[in-house]
């Protein structure tokens, strides 16, 4: 076991070839020690060879059907290969053996939330949380979908929770930002905002939004530099430069530009 432990500190550090190099040396002598074959599975998934991670999950597999951590892995391999239907098999295999395995919810949340269904995704993430998930990708992948739904309060109390794990993470702050403005709190929200564009200036999509708050609560001043950040980066949207621009081929060009900036966003999804 001590040597089993050594590897798993060289597995937490990033050390695989010092990790495999043990692990393998306890599969020799030990073939169905199945928490070698797991971590061994795991090495082999964060060097990049998905293949031999695979076929060491499903040998521990084989030694114990109920190795629900090994179904989880599986899964995570699968959707790197956009195999998702075997990737939603193994998530559910995984939480059949063990009911109240968070990890296990989220990760069948994020499934659904890549195949666009929002129902299903939303209620895979309550059980997470529910079982006491603290991941960072189900806080900020559950707020995403309420935020997006217009249930600002939940979003922002689940964000807050993934900006405590991650402070500089843009994209929680912005999430953050959007629903406090929604929740009518708006020097609060100007706070997340400045705070995600200090993080990444050119994090273009907060621009608007914190122009908003600024014009709403009356500071012109820090409006206009941001409504010449927007200029700067072409940001502006096409309510804007109604709203500030005068000249009609302003406005017609940025909302050719506004236009071709949301069909190309689309085409990606």
């Amino acid at each position: 076991m001590k040597k089993f432990d050594e590897a798993v500190e060289y597995l937490k550090i990033g050390a695989y070839k010092k990790a495999q190099k043990i692990l393998e040396a306890i599969i020799a002598k030990e073939p169905r020690n199945v928490k070698a074959l797991t971590n061994l599975g795991i090495v082999y998934k964060n060097t990049g060879q998905q293949s031999k991670a695979i076929e060491y999950y499903l040998k521990a597999i084989e030694v114990d059907p109920k190795m629900y951590k090994a179904y989880n892995n599986l899964a995570n391999i699968y959707l790197l290969r956009n195999e998702f239907e075997l990737a939603k098999t193994s998530f559910e295999k995984a939480i059949k053996i063990k009911p109240d395995y968070a990890d296990g919810y989220g990760n069948l949340g994020a499934y659904y939330q890549t195949k666009q269904n929002k129902a299903l995704a939303k209620r895979f993430y309550n059980k997470a949380e529910k079982y006491g998930s603290k991941s960072f990708d189900v806080l900020f992948n559950y707020s995403s979908i309420l935020e997006s739904e217009g249930n600002y309060k939940k979003a922002y109390e689940l964000a807050k929770q993934a900006f405590d794990i991650d402070a500089g993470n843009t994209a929680v702050c912005s999430i953050m930002a959007n629903s406090l403005r929604g929740l009518g709190q708006l020097e609060e929200s100007r706070k997340y905002y400045e705070k995600a564009i200090e993080l990444d200036p050119y994090l273009t999509s907060v621009y608007p939004n914190l122009l908003d708050v600024l014009t709403r609560l009356g500071d012109k001043k820090q409006a206009n530099l941001i409504h010449k950040k927007m200029d700067e980066f072409g940001a502006e949207t096409p309510y804007w430069a109604l709203k500030l621009h005068k000249s009609l081929k302003h406005r017609l060009d940025t909302a050719r530009s506004f236009s071709s900036r949301i069909k190309s966003e689309a085409q990606r999804i």
